[in-house]
């Protein structure tokens, strides 16, 4: 399923960079049909990237761990398998929760889990863009392809898991 997942992503990222294309096209006008389509295919393009990396860690975990598959069940999150799997194959790189590129993987589990389990809340805007323009927009939607690269690249990197 990864391989959908990360076509997915670059999918709704391109159609999120067309939309902000067609936004700034007019600088006189808003148009809020390419603003809603830049927060949706932003949103689309970071829940597949998330969703990439949890079947791509799913994978690794049933291919070089079989045994061990089992200490991950359903409640087991995909950011706990990510900081477990370098140790269980005795990797010589882990992922250190504060460094890149893991804070970067935790931002985008966080944006994917305000998308899944949105709670709308109502107070008085601040600035000029909303909460959700914050997150789901052009900019994080191409962060979350290169974080999916990076996290992958780093797992692989002197190990016996070869890159995708």
């Amino acid at each position: 399923m990864e391989p959908l997942f990360l076509r997915s992503a670059i999918r709704h990222y391109n159609k999120a960079k067309e939309a902000r294309t067609k936004l700034f096209s007019n600088p006189k006008l808003i148009d809020y049909d390419a603003l809603l389509d830049e927060i949706e295919n932003s949103a689309m393009c970071i829940i597949s990237a998330t969703n990439c990396l949890e079947a791509y860690i799913n994978y690794i975990i049933k291919k070089y761990l079989p045994k061990e598959s089992k200490i991950f069940d359903d409640t087991s999150s995909h950011r706990q398998k990510w900081l477990w799997v370098p140790t269980a194959l005795n990797l010589p790189k882990k992922f250190v929760p504060e460094e890149k590129p893991f804070s970067d993987f935790s931002n985008l589990i966080r944006w994917r889990n305000n998308a899944i389990h949105y709670m709308p809340e109502y107070r008085r805007a601040r600035g000029s863009v909303s909460q959700v323009i914050n997150q789901f927009n052009l900019e994080n939607a191409e962060l979350s392809i290169r974080i999916i690269k990076d996290m992958v690249t780093m797992l692989s990197e002197g190990s016996n898991i070869p890159l995708p």
